[in-house]
């Protein structure tokens, strides 16, 4: 590999194969929720602003997770508290 940065690019492990494919397919089965949502508003030009709203709220949540456990353990500096 020449100069440049390529020596970052690692090949294909066979073991984090099913792990790629699952999260695909879990991504590609997103849509088939949405779809029917969409289809059953009266004005279809809400979508965007409820989509919008939808995932604010959940992004919010997760905020709210993650600052509370802050709070609530300071010390864990592992990714999981029975990690400590």
């Amino acid at each position: 590999v020449g100069a440049g940065g390529g020596a970052a690019v690692v090949p294909a492990e066979p073991m984090t194969s099913p792990l790629f494919f699952a999260t695909a397919v879990y991504s590609f089965e997103g849509i088939a929720n949405l779809l029917p949502v969409e289809n059953s508003l009266k004005d279809r030009n809400m979508m965007i602003p409820l989509l919008w709203l939808s995932m604010g709220i959940v992004g919010i949540i997760y905020f709210l997770v993650g600052l509370l456990s802050y709070i609530v353990w300071p010390t864990v500096t592992a990714g999981s508290i029975s990690a400590e």
